[in-house]
């Protein structure tokens, strides 16, 4: 009779067993997943875990938020609505692009400013700023505008390793230059322009660019950093006198540095050729940002020398007003 008992109630384990397995195998995860569409259904189940569904199906997430994501590597459900928002704005970008820049960037900057970013640098400038940071200052402010010609650059905002995509050589048929220099294309044009305008001035007539040099255009990060690097072995004060690499305006392709041929850049503030450009320079959109007016704006010293584009419209407001870049800037910016 025992015996019986037992073989009873084995079968009723069996019976039950095998019962909870045809469940299990029945089994859908998605049942109060209210999206019915069947291909998305199955890529869902495939590669998201019971707790990921559960969170799909809590806040009710459609699959065309996050399914042209799922296989990308480094997929995050819970950043889904990032990876959406910015595939709206990077409409031609791929999926696993999406994915490595929001998870890349997400801890420093919102959807929003990565976007306002990318129309200004390359994703690996911008990775490269957020993940090294700024060894000169780590509390550096990158600028959002780096492509306008008013973008601001001092010991707080940088542009980085930033490259500008616009770079032209400058015509020495129309300027003399030291070596062959670049400049951004908008800055070099208005150089052409201030030349021909130097030229017809009665004391400079048939001089190219009345005789003016110059002695530096664009220069890169990593040109930056050796020349500054360099310096401070002798002169561990240099910050006063050199910009941090990637917080020179140099960078940015707008900034030339003038002199004559064989004279010592120094000097140049004695020169006819200079008292011309501190008359005309502004209606060609150049401004000098290191004078001795800037200097409690930039805690760097005067280099008379260095001009730098800023459009016609922003250098004449500063000429007008007698105020420094950093002064028109913020002013415009209360005005609008």
């Amino acid at each position: 009779m025992k015996n019986k008992k037992h073989i009873f109630v084995t079968c009723l384990l069996v019976i039950a067993i095998v019962c909870i397995g045809i469940m299990n195998i029945k089994y859908d995860r998605l049942s109060r997943y209210p999206y019915q569409d069947e291909e998305s259904r199955k890529i869902i189940d495939e590669y998201l875990t019971d707790e990921e569904i559960e969170y799909i199906i809590e806040y009710s997430i459609a699959p065309n938020v996050f399914i042209s994501f799922i296989d990308c590597e480094g997929f995050n459900i819970y950043h889904a609505s990032e990876y959406k928002q910015l595939s709206n704005l990077l409409w031609q970008e791929k999926p696993e692009n999406i994915v490595q820049m929001v998870e890349a960037t997400r801890d420093y900057i919102t959807v929003d400013q990565l976007y306002n970013l990318l129309n200004n640098y390359k994703y690996n400038e911008i990775i490269y700023y957020y993940e090294i940071q700024d060894s000169y200052n780590p509390n550096s402010i990158l600028v959002e505008n780096a492509k306008s010609i008013d973008a601001y650059l001092d010991d707080t905002y940088t542009v980085g390793i930033r490259v500008p995509t616009n770079l032209v050589t400058i015509d020495n048929e129309i300027v003399e230059t030291t070596d062959e220099i670049e400049l951004e294309s908008s800055c070099a044009q208005a150089l052409y322009q201030m030349c021909a305008a130097i030229q017809t001035d009665d004391n400079y007539m048939d001089t190219k660019c009345g005789g003016i040099n110059i002695m530096r255009g664009y220069v890169s990060y990593d040109i930056q950093k050796a020349i500054y690097d360099e310096a401070q072995k002798n002169n561990p004060d240099i910050s006063g006198i050199l910009n941090y690499p990637g917080h020179d305006e140099h960078q940015l392709g707008l900034a030339i540095d003038i002199s004559l041929s064989g004279l010592d850049p120094a000097s140049f503030n004695k020169t006819e050729q200079y008292q011309w450009l501190i008359n005309n320079s502004y209606k060609y959109g150049f401004v000098q940002t290191y004078n001795d007016q800037s200097f409690q704006d930039t805690q760097k010293s005067a280099k008379l020398y260095h001009f730098r584009y800023v459009g016609v419209t922003l250098a004449t407001y500063m000429h007008d007003n007698n105020l420094t870049l950093k002064q028109a800037i913020a002013s415009s910016e209360v005005s609008n």
